[in-house]
């Protein structure tokens, strides 16, 4: 099992950082453009037991298709997800959010797994974990940017 985790503070209120994350459509805002990346969903919040679709061109060649499943929901505080099917063995994302006076941290703490074994073990290292540091610090930066 792999962990990475991101955190950044900005200064907006909690609530009003946890609504924006919440927003299925803000996906869009806090991704790297060039991720090729469209979200899809019968709710347009991350409440629990809402499905979100992804979906990732991946060398303009293919798209992948991701679901993933909101299984736990505390305004807010958090959100929880998990892939229900999709390109990884496993996938565990926690959104956190921590009030600290006027100002809030978000944290990103995700636990996965690659399929293959040892090979997956080399995909991660060489393509998967630098794609995931990337695609969260773009995150991070963008909600900084956003919040101020």
């Amino acid at each position: 099992m792999r962990t990475i985790r991101f955190s950044s503070i900005v200064n907006a209120p909690r609530e009003k950082v946890f609504d924006f994350y919440e927003k299925v459509e803000s996906l869009m805002q806090i991704t790297p453009p060039k991720m090729a990346f469209w979200a899809e969903s019968d709710h347009e919040r991350m409440v629990k037991g809402a499905e979100i679709i992804l979906h990732f061109r991946v060398l303009r060649l293919f798209s992948i298709r991701w679901v993933k499943k909101i299984v736990e929901s505390m305004p807010p505080e958090r959100f929880e997800d998990i892939q229900e099917s999709g390109p990884l063995q496993y996938w565990h994302h926690k959104h956190l959010f921590v009030q600290h006076g006027i100002q809030t941290e978000v944290i990103d703490e995700v636990d996965y797994e690659l399929p293959l074994g040892f090979l997956g073990a080399l995909i991660d290292l060489v393509c998967i974990r630098r794609v995931l540091n990337r695609m969260f610090r773009f995150r991070h930066r963008r909600t900084t940017e956003i919040f101020g």
